[in-house]
């Protein structure tokens, strides 16, 4: 396993949008839950369709968040071994490893015990395609009841891809504070 060193570009700090696809077992969740929606407003009749319709056009979709990220986060994305002690407190039970990819590029992978509702071998990367754009993935399996209808891990299957939208985060600009 490589040293990790810095990671280059460091992202402007800002207001940035990303845009989430989690699949489960290799079907997209929000599609599914998409479907099932407009197969039920079919069944309805066309005042309370389009009543529900108008609700269902005012959620927010769950797929895209807005994060305000300051000039300390930008400063900590680019340090290996600060995204590994973050990664490390969020999925507590994992066991993760990091491996620099390039210099944008860093790798992880690591074992779970099951603790916290991962499981087994997973992987993952961040790669900042420039200061205004970062791409992540991460795969591995899950025990989440919420996932499963059975005692059966499923397979998770998670990519994002953050841009820089502006310098102002405006209304987010509490550290920390996100929309989802």
């Amino acid at each position: 396993m490589s040293q990790a060193q810095t990671i280059i570009p460091q992202p402007e700090p800002g207001l940035w949008r990303s845009h989430a696809t989690t699949l489960v077992n290799g079907r997209d969740a929000q599609a599914d839950i998409r479907k099932q929606q407009e197969a039920v407003l079919e069944q309805l009749p066309p005042e309370q369709r389009a009543q529900m319709e108008a609700t269902l056009e005012s959620e927010e979709d769950l797929r895209t968040t807005t994060d305000c990220i300051t000039a300390e986060d930008a400063a900590l994305m680019i340090n290996p071994q600060a995204l590994l002690a973050e990664a490390q407190q969020s999925m507590s039970g994992c066991d993760l490893q990091i491996e620099q990819d390039g210099e944008s590029r860093l790798a992880f992978h690591g074992t779970c015990s099951g603790d916290h509702g991962f499981v087994g071998d997973m992987r993952g990367d961040l790669e900042m395609i420039s200061s205004r754009e970062m791409r992540s993935s991460f795969s591995g399996k899950s025990n989440h009841a919420a996932t499963s209808k059975d005692d059966e891990p499923v397979r998770i299957e998670h990519t994002e891809v953050s841009k820089w939208v502006a310098e102002d985060c405006g209304a987010l600009a509490t550290p920390g504070n996100t929309t989802e």
